[in-house]
């Protein structure tokens, strides 16, 4: 933005201020630098790795606060266009879910952009007060990813870096609390302009592969994910399907020497969108 622009920005702020008014992003918020090291190890795994983009599309959102103009599908394009909740309080959660390019997607990192409302008077951003994420082989059953990160108070795009064992076919973004007013009627949104995952497509004949040497005991759940001996049991005895999901899991740790790994660089599987 301009010098000028900001100077109309300010001067429209300071009016609303006198009404008791404020911008969340008027105070000062100390840098996560966990985020700025996300974003720099996102920068080097793209000139080492073959990572590439793999939302596919926006399945359903919690809440929608015009359906035609600012939908889900708004967030997969970096553009003026956004997603809005409805208003609520302060503490409503809210989250996006979105279905990946493919039925074994690996998640190395997830990227956001808040959404400035540049129309409206002193140009608010909508954040939520932090950020969690789920991933699931179905939308119905979704598991949660280690990590609670804050949202930092910018339109600026921000590189949440996924532990390794997230895998599937979908990732939920859960946004938790809202921390702007709308002016208009005083009612807290969440607003946001993009969201991208990077990682990679895990060939479906490779999960194959690797769920066979699993099914024959040549690759040992116990050891693969230093799970018990009962448990790894139990899970042979699970359908295909989530035998499946765990030869995925295990694709992603990393320094694996599996059939599955060594495929892993190019997409394969014949369930793309």
């Amino acid at each position: 933005m301009d010098a000028h622009n900001l100077r109309i920005r300010q001067q429209h702020r300071d009016l609303l201020r006198a009404t008791d008014f404020t911008f969340c992003d008027d105070s000062e918020q100390e840098p996560d630098i966990t985020l700025k090291q996300a974003a720099k190890d996102l920068a080097t795994s793209y000139r080492t790795g073959p990572l590439q983009h793999v939302l596919c599309e926006g399945v359903t959102a919690s809440s929608c606060d015009h359906g035609v103009h600012q939908n889900i599908g708004n967030t997969l394009s970096d553009d003026d266009a956004f997603w809005s909740s409805t208003g609520s309080g302060p503490q409503q959660e809210e989250y996006l879910l979105y279905r990946l390019a493919s039925p074994h997607s690996y998640v190395y990192a997830v990227q956001i952009a808040i959404y400035r409302a540049r129309y409206q008077l002193g140009a608010p951003m909508y954040p939520p007060k932090s950020i969690s994420f789920e991933t699931g082989f179905s939308q119905n059953h979704m598991q949660p990813v280690p990590g609670h990160y804050q949202a930092q108070l910018t339109d600026h795009v921000q590189t949440f870096k996924l532990p390794a064992s997230s895998a599937g076919q979908f990732l939920k973004v859960i946004m938790h609390g809202k921390v702007q007013q709308q002016l208009e009627d005083r009612q807290y949104f969440t607003a946001i302009r993009c969201v991208k995952a990077i990682g990679r497509c895990l060939p479906a004949a490779a999960v194959h592969e690797a769920s066979q040497l699993i099914r024959s005991g040549q690759l040992p759940l116990s050891q693969s994910f230093n799970m018990p001996v009962s448990v790894c049991l139990q899970l042979l005895n699970t359908t295909v399907h989530c035998r499946y999901s765990y030869a995925a899991y295990y694709s992603t740790l990393t320094g694996c020497n599996c059939p599955f790994c060594s495929l892993s660089g190019a997409c394969l599987s014949l369930n793309r969108c």
